[in-house]
């Protein structure tokens, strides 16, 4: 074996933290801070934009609803109105009738 393998592997004292390590560790928070708040916003962001969609497609199913029950009401009407006509002219012809008799 060569000597470079069969040396003595010794620990190194620990160091005292200066303000650099303080300050990289700083960074280091900072770092992940700034990452977790820009996934915490993206997510904001979306939900917030599913909800808007969501508002929009009710205010349009709201519309169409209303719509619909309109037209519902204006046929009632007209088949109202066709029932009376009916009616109407049958007395006329039952007149009619009499009047040929």
């Amino acid at each position: 074996k060569q000597w470079y393998q069969r040396r003595v592997r010794v620990k190194e004292p620990d160091r005292i933290k200066c303000h650099w390590d303080y300050l990289l560790e700083e960074m280091q928070w900072l770092s992940t801070d700034f990452s977790q708040e820009r996934k915490w916003k993206k997510a904001a962001a979306r939900k917030l934009a599913y909800a808007v969609a969501k508002v929009f497609e009710e205010r349009e199913a709201a519309k169409r609803k209303k719509l619909q029950d309109e037209e519902k009401k204006l046929k009632k009407i007209a088949n109202k109105i066709a029932k009376e006509v009916m009616k109407m002219w049958s007395a006329v012809e039952k007149v009619h009738k009499y009047k040929q008799e």
